[in-house]
């Protein structure tokens, strides 16, 4: 029973997977949502600065091919961090597979990533 389980949980995650995938982002659908970050880690200060905007809202970030295609969907948080006087920015993503978190460094201001506020983007 716990294989028969486990087998149908792998095949939907594979399944919603391969969907997002072929999923082309609407963008003027999500335009209201949508948020400009200018981090691009070239400026420490600045951006850390920036970071201070966005600690507490929710955040999904998509990236997409050159076709418009989705390439990769995450929501987290943007997190700063400073110890010994250094400083820095990271996006903080919970899985969606698993409770597991981990630490993201992208390019928030790519041509092809697209950051919208979750609890805006939700309600689309």
């Amino acid at each position: 029973m716990k294989k028969l389980l486990l087998i149908s949980c792998i095949l939907l995650l594979f399944q919603s997977k391969l969907f997002a995938q072929n999923e082309i982002l609407d963008q003027s659908k999500y335009s209201e949502c949508l948020l400009v970050i200018p981090i691009d880690y070239k400026d420490t200060e600045a951006n850390y600065q920036e970071s201070k905007k966005y600690t507490d809202k929710e955040i999904i970030m998509i990236q997409t091919k050159g076709n418009g295609k989705i390439k990769s969907f995450e929501r987290g948080f943007i997190r700063n961090w400073e110890k010994n006087g250094k400083k820095g920015v990271f996006f903080e993503h919970k899985s969606v597979d698993s409770n597991q978190k981990s630490a993201y460094f992208p390019i928030f201001n790519a041509k092809n990533t697209y950051c919208y506020l979750a609890e805006c983007y939700d309600k689309k």
